[in-house]
């Protein structure tokens, strides 16, 4: 009778481990059942007394899910292609029971959407593939082994690897030849990636480079008295800069007529 009151009692602590021998003397049949978590034991007194009582303790093991899924480290920066540095466990997820595994997400498209699973990254750590061409955010996702689905998992929190695209330094429009003196050009940029830094001209071929102080696409050369040469310099976030094609401006001496004899 004793052991099947105490098979029914088993049934209602879910999950539950290992259950011991039989212990004790005097014909007592204690019972123990091992696991992770709590005992309950005696069964509220039910079962008290002398020879002959049946008195047992159940141990019963949790399966719980973190209640905090931790963090990542780090933002990153870099020109394309990239290669990333580790993404590291910064905090390790906290208020489960049982065996961690984690699974990484990536996307493409924002922090918050178009998250996709990365085939085995199932570390605490992960290294991102070199080569990243595009922006691309990363997220961690934690729960334990006794859980069959990913429902209840707990996320980390969103790291971005920023990716510039390489500089492209385009082209200037508005080459021309102009008399020396009074005169102005309009300059246009166009074709480039990036930002304009500065523009620059030179009177000997770019063997010397002046700077100009000009952010913007466009440049009005005036008052030339020799010739010259124009061009932007472009910069894309962390990646090298790089220069647009040249402009020339050619300028003829202004016309003397000179005397007659």
């Amino acid at each position: 009778m004793k052991d099947i009151l105490l098979y029914f009692i088993l049934m209602l602590v879910q999950p539950m481990s290992l259950l011991a021998q039989y212990t004790g003397g005097n014909g007592r049949g204690d019972y123990l059942v091992g696991g992770n978590g709590s005992f309950l034991s005696g069964l509220d007194g039910l079962y008290t007394g002398g020879v002959g009582r049946g008195d047992f303790t159940l141990f019963y093991a949790l399966c719980t899910n973190p209640t905090n899924g931790g963090s990542i480290a780090d933002n990153q920066t870099g020109c394309s292609p990239f290669d990333p540095a580790l993404l590291t466990s910064s905090v390790t997820p906290i208020g489960y029971t049982g065996t961690l595994e984690y699974k990484w997400q990536k996307s493409t498209t924002s922090s918050s959407a178009g998250f996709t699973d990365i085939a085995s990254s199932n570390a605490a750590t992960y290294d991102p593939p070199a080569g990243l061409t595009a922006t691309t955010w990363y997220k961690r996702i934690a729960r334990v082994t006794c859980v069959s689905d990913w429902t209840s998992a707990k996320e980390s929190n969103v790291i971005q690897i920023r990716v510039d695209p390489v500089s492209v330094g385009g082209s200037i429009a508005g080459s021309t030849t102009v008399c020396s003196g009074t005169n102005s050009t309009s300059l246009a940029l166009s074709g480039y990636t990036g930002n304009v830094v500065k523009w620059q001209y030179s009177t000997n071929n770019w063997v010397n480079a002046t700077d100009i102080v000009n952010t913007t696409t466009t440049l009005i050369a005036s008052n030339l008295t020799t010739t010259t040469k124009y061009r932007a310099v472009i910069q894309s976030g962390v990646c090298s800069s790089a220069n647009s094609s040249d402009a020339t401006i050619s300028v003829d001496p202004v016309s003397v007529g000179g005397s007659i004899a």
